[in-house]
C-alpha cells in the first residue's frame, strides 16, 4: 500500500470526522478558544498575533470556484488568510492555546486599493482591522488572566490600536514600522538615534544561508524612553490627538558585512523605567518564536496543508483549523521537554491514548538506566519522550533534543498505532505495539 503523506493522512481523518458530524468553521474556532479560556486562571499571558496565507494556485484547476478561496498577496495566488492569536504563559512559556482565530479570503473582484481609496478608509473597513478584532476577542477569552500582553509584529503598528488601547490589565507590545511624528517636533527613528546607550547584552543569532544555518553571538545595545505619538494627518476619526507610550530600541553593533543588522524598535503600553524593564520587553517580544513555529508546522515539512488535494476551499479551511489543534499539541510537548514542570499528559492525550503510550514506553525504553524514559509517568514530558522515539529520535545523551518536525512525525505514526490499539481493545484482545 502506498504510504500517505502527512497532509493526506489528515484528509482521511478529516473525512471520517465529517461523516460523524456537520461541523462549521466558526464552531471549531469557538471550541478551541473556549478550551484555552478554561486553562487560564490568573498569571500573565502573552497573546501572540500574526498572519499567514495558504496558496493553492499550483492546482487551481482542481479547486471548486466560490468555495472559500480567493486572491492572496500576489496575482498568481488562490487561497485564504489565517490570523491566529496564540496564548502562552509570560513567565514559563507554557502554551495554553488559541484565544482567537480569524480565517478569510479576498474576493477577486474587490477592486484595487486605489479604486477603494484604501489609505483613507477607517481601520474598521480595512483588512488590518484583524489586529484590533483579535485584541478585543483575546481580551474576552483571557479574562481570567491577571494581565494580558498583546504581542504583534510590524504590521500591527496601527495608531488606532494604541489610541484605543484596552488599558488596565491589558497591554500592547508592537514592533514599530512607521517613522511616526512625536510631540517634540522630531520623528521617532531620529529621536531613538539621539538617545544614549543605556545598556547592552549578548544574544545568539541563527541565520539562514545558502550553505545552511549559521550561528553567531551578537552584541546588542539598548535604548529606551517615554514618547508621545501624534495622530497621523490622514486618520479621520475621533481618535485622540496624541498617545503616550514606552519605546525600546535594541540594535546590533559590529555585525558581519554578510549579515543583516538585528534591530527591534518596540512600542508598548508597559512602563519602561530601567534596563531590566527594557530587556523584559525584548524577552516577551522574542516569544513570537512560538507562532512562527506554528506556521512552520502547518506548512513545509509539517502538515503540508498547501499540498491538500481537497477540492473545496471551505473543507481545506476546516482541515487547517483542526491541524492547528494538532500543531498545538506538538508545541506543548516541545515545551514540556524543555521545562522541569510536571504537566499532566491528560491535558493533551485521552485516557485511551495514555494506556497505549504506556505499552509503547516499554517497547522503546532500553535495558540500561540511560536508555529509559527519564520523566515521571503520565506527564506530558513522559509522553513527548515516547512520541519523539516513535518519530525516530534515538534518545542518546549526546543527541540534541527532538525538534518539532520529529515530534510531528512521531504523532503521525502514533495516531496509526492508536487506531490499531483501539480495534484490538474493542475486540477484547491485548494490544502489543
Amino acid at each position: 500500500m502506498k504510504k500517505l503523506s502527512g497532509v493526506r493522512k489528515q484528509e482521511v481523518s478529516f473525512y471520517r470526522f465529517l461523516n460523524n458530524a456537520k461541523v462549521k468553521e466558526e464552531d471549531l474556532i469557538a471550541s478551541f478558544c473556549e478550551r484555552t479560556a478554561r486553562k487560564v486562571n490568573g498569571g500573565h499571558v502573552l497573546a501572540l498575533q500574526d498572519t499567514t496565507e495558504f496558496n493553492f494556485f499550483w492546482n487551481k484547476d482542481r479547486k471548486r470556484p466560490d468555495s472559500g478561496l480567493g486572491v492572496c498577496t500576489n496575482t498568481h495566488s488562490l487561497g485564504f488568510m489565517l490570523h491566529p492569536t496564540l496564548a502562552i504563559d509570560a513567565d514559563t512559556s507554557e502554551v495554553y492555546g488559541f484565544s482567537h482565530i480569524r480565517v478569510w479570503h479576498r474576493e477577486a473582484d474587490n477592486g484595487t486599493k486605489y479604486e477603494r481609496d484604501y489609505k483613507h478608509l477607517p481601520v474598521t473597513k480595512k483588512e488590518s482591522n484583524k489586529w484590533l478584532e483579535s485584541t478585543i476577542q483575546s481580551r474576552l477569552s483571557l479574562e481570567k488572566a491577571d494581565m494580558v500582553t498583546i504581542v504583534e509584529d510590524r504590521e500591527g503598528d496601527i495608531y488606532k490600536q494604541f489610541s484605543d488601547a484596552p488599558g488596565g490589565t491589558v497591554h500592547l507590545l508592537v514592533r514599530n514600522s512607521q517613522n511616526r511624528k512625536l510631540d517634540n517636533g522630531k520623528r521617532l527613528h531620529a529621536h531613538l538615534k539621539e538617545l544614549p546607550v543605556q545598556g547592552s547584552y549578548e544574544m545568539d543569532i541563527v541565520q539562514s544561508t545558502p550553505s545552511g544555518y549559521q550561528k553567531r553571538k551578537a552584541r546588542m545595545q539598548v535604548r529606551f524612553d517615554q514618547v508621545t505619538l501624534l495622530k497621523p494627518g490622514r486618520l479621520r476619526d475621533e481618535s485622540p490627538e496624541r498617545v503616550s507610550l514606552s519605546v525600546v530600541d535594541v540594535s546590533e553593533v559590529n555585525y558581519p558585512e554578510s549579515s543583516q543588522q538585528v534591530n527591534w524598535k518596540l512600542l508598548t503600553t508597559h512602563p519602561v523605567n530601567s534596563v531590566a524593564d527594557a530587556l523584559q520587553i525584548v524577552r516577551w517580544y522574542s516569544q513570537r518564536w512560538y507562532i512562527e513555529q506554528l506556521f512552520r508546522l502547518l506548512k513545509r515539512k509539517g502538515f503540508q496543508l498547501e499540498h491538500s488535494e481537497l477540492e473545496s476551499g471551505w473543507a481545506i479551511r476546516k482541515l487547517t483549523i483542526m491541524a492547528m489543534q494538532s500543531a498545538l499539541t506538538i508545541l506543548q510537548m516541545k515545551f514540556a521537554l524543555q521545562q522541569s514542570e510536571q504537566m499532566p499528559a491528560k491535558q493533551s492525550f485521552s485516557s485511551g491514548q495514555i494506556k497505549c503510550l504506556k505499552l509503547l514506553n516499554e517497547k522503546y525504553q532500553g535495558k540500561t538506566e540511560k536508555q529509559r524514559n527519564p520523566y515521571s509517568p503520565e506527564t506530558l514530558a513522559w509522553a513527548a519522550w515516547i512520541i519523539a522515539r516513535i518519530g525516530g529520535w534515538k534518545a542518546y545523551q549526546s543527541q540534541s533534543p527532538p525538534g518539532l518536525i520529529t515530534l510531528k512525525e512521531g504523532m503521525d505514526r502514533f495516531e496509526d498505532i492508536f487506531q490499531g490499539f483501539m480495534i484490538f481493545m474493542d475486540d477484547g484482545d491485548v494490544c502489543t505495539p
